[in-house]
């Protein structure tokens, strides 16, 4: 179904607790969004978030559809140049690496792979010279058709932020078809699809992460198949 359906069931707000953002919000958008796409924003990203979400977001990227993360890395000012000569893109490697470790991060650490290496998530990472980080929250959901679920908020791309048992946070949706979506959702977009897409953010430089190292899959014998999750 497009996301138009979700028109009477949608809010304008929703506040965690009571609640439930991956319930109502996500999991909605993402059954709803066959040969779509999910753009996110987000400081923070942790794999723990994939949990929430496993079973809907299979099913959405195994019918088509395709998620794009800009998220933040503590980078050093000194470390600025090396960044971009590939040291940022190693250190993300080692820290996926050391969550494939962890026995409670591994396996939806071994889904963020499975993810990336079937090219149906693309990680951007946000990299300010001041060593400042990119810290804003905001996301979106498109389905084939064009309509859009656009949200902000305060919450982050973690398992804490959109469980009802972890933070309080508030998430604000703005939707295509809504009089309103030209001064709020729209532009929430336009900001995201800037960087992502063409990665125009004043102020950062980003970076892409679209493959994981080989031998990181063969180490630890990940399945790239999404059936086998």
């Amino acid at each position: 179904m497009p996301l138009v359906d979700l028109e009477n069931s949608l809010k304008s707000n929703y506040f965690s607790p009571p609640d439930n953002i991956a319930e109502q919000l996500y999991k909605p958008c993402l059954r709803a969004c066959e040969n779509g796409v999910y753009y996110r924003g987000a400081g923070y990203f942790r794999s723990s978030v994939l949990s929430l979400l496993d079973e809907d977001l299979i099913n959405f990227c195994k019918t088509g559809g395709k998620m794009h993360l800009l998220t933040s890395t503590d980078i050093n000012p000194d470390d600025y140049d090396a960044a971009f000569e590939g040291y940022s893109l190693r250190e993300l490697n080692k820290t996926i690496e050391q969550m494939l470790e962890q026995e409670e991060l591994s396996k939806p650490t071994r889904l963020l792979c499975a993810l990336v290496a079937s090219k149906k998530l693309e990680i951007h990472v946000a990299i300010l010279p001041s060593g400042c980080i990119y810290h804003d929250k905001m996301g979106f959901f498109q389905d084939s058709q064009g309509n859009t679920v656009a949200f902000a908020g305060s919450g982050n791309e973690s398992r804490r932020a959109l469980h009802p048992g972890g933070n309080f946070e508030r998430f604000s949706v703005s939707c295509s078809w809504e009089s309103c979506y030209d001064k709020y959702g729209k532009e929430w977009k336009k900001v995201l699809k800037e960087a992502i897409d063409f990665h125009i953010f004043e102020g950062a430089e980003i970076l892409t992460l679209d493959e994981i190292d080989p031998k990181i899959i063969e180490r630890h014998n990940i399945s790239t198949e999404l059936d086998d999750y």
